[in-house]
């Protein structure tokens, strides 16, 4: 059997599989909301909440910014390096 695979384009990752990402865990143990991150870096909600699901991998320059965020919590290194995903563009903006 092989690993869950993480964000990428056209990829259907089971909910059942999906490990729990540092982000997510971040959010359990501060008790922020997901709405506080997606303030903070001028993304939409539902993009932070695709990257602590573990749906999305965020492309750079995003995980030095959550890192950031998160003051240190959640480094840029925690994320798997995946391609390139062109949807991702379209949910940066608000």
């Amino acid at each position: 059997m092989t690993a869950p695979r993480l964000g990428g384009t056209g990829g259907v990752v089971s909910r059942r599989n999906r490990p729990v990402t540092a982000l997510a865990e971040w959010f359990r143990v501060e008790g922020r909301l997901q709405v506080w991150l997606a303030e903070k870096l001028k993304v939409d909600q539902s993009l932070v909440s695709r990257w602590a699901a573990g749906l999305r991998v965020p492309r750079p320059p995003w995980p030095e910014r959550i890192e950031v965020a998160t003051f240190g919590a959640v480094p840029a290194s925690s994320w798997p390096v995946e391609g390139e995903d062109d949807d991702e563009a379209a949910d940066v903006a608000r």
